[in-house]
C-alpha cells in the first residue's frame, strides 16, 4: 500500500516538474507583457540578461559594419584599420546607450530600436502609456531546444527575442535577432 502511495506521489511530482519546465517561458514572457503594458522599466530589467543581449546586438552590427566594408571595397584600402577601430567604438557606444530598460522595452513594443531623441530612449521620459490593452504585442513562443526559446510577435514585429534558461525553472531575455 506505502508503495503504491510512493508511486502516485513520485508521478505527481515528476508532471509538476514537466509542467514547470515547458511554462517556465510562457511566465517571463507573460511577465514581459505585463511589464510593458504598466511601462514598469525596472520589472522588464529584471527578465533580461543585459550582457548577454549587449553582445548579441554588438555581434549583429559588427557582421553588419563587416559586410558593408566587404562590399564596399574599403576592407582593403590603407585606413581601413582606422575606421574598423572607430566603427567599433561607435557601435560599443551606440549598444550600451539602446540597451537599457527603456530601450528593451521598446524594442519588445516595436520590433526595433527607436531612434536617438525619440519619447523612451535614454535622456527623454517615457512614452504615455496606452490604456489599451489590444495594442500591446502578442507573442509565439517556439522552443528551439531545452535551454533556448525564440519569441517572435504574433502582429509581425520584424525582431525575434531569445530566452535562455537561468537555473532550471527560470528564463531571460538574453538576444536579438534584428531586421537589418
Amino acid at each position: 500500500m506505502k508503495s503504491r502511495r510512493l508511486y502516485w506521489v513520485a508521478a505527481l511530482v515528476a508532471v509538476l516538474v514537466a509542467a514547470a519546465l515547458y511554462f517556465g517561458p510562457h511566465w517571463t514572457v507573460y511577465r514581459m507583457r505585463k511589464a510593458i503594458e504598466a511601462r514598469d522599466a525596472t520589472a522588464l530589467a529584471s527578465q533580461v540578461d543585459f550582457p548577454a543581449l549587449k553582445e548579441s546586438v554588438k555581434a549583429q552590427l559588427m557582421t553588419k559594419m563587416s559586410g558593408l566594408m566587404n562590399s564596399s571595397g574599403l576592407k582593403d584600402g590603407p585606413l581601413a584599420g582606422v575606421g574598423q577601430m572607430l566603427g567599433t567604438g561607435l557601435i560599443n557606444q551606440t549598444v550600451d546607450a539602446l540597451v537599457t530598460p527603456t530601450g528593451v522595452m521598446l524594442l519588445m513594443q516595436q520590433g526595433k530600436f527607436p531612434a536617438p531623441g525619440t519619447p523612451g530612449t535614454p535622456g527623454t521620459s517615457p512614452p504615455p502609456a496606452s490604456k489599451d490593452p489590444s495594442t500591446a504585442p502578442r507573442y509565439a513562443l517556439d522552443f528551439l531546444d531545452f535551454s533556448t526559446v525564440e519569441i517572435r510577435a504574433r502582429d509581425g514585429l520584424p525582431a525575434r527575442f531569445v530566452l535562455r534558461r537561468h537555473g532550471v525553472f527560470f528564463w531571460k531575455l538574453s538576444a536579438v535577432e534584428l531586421p537589418m
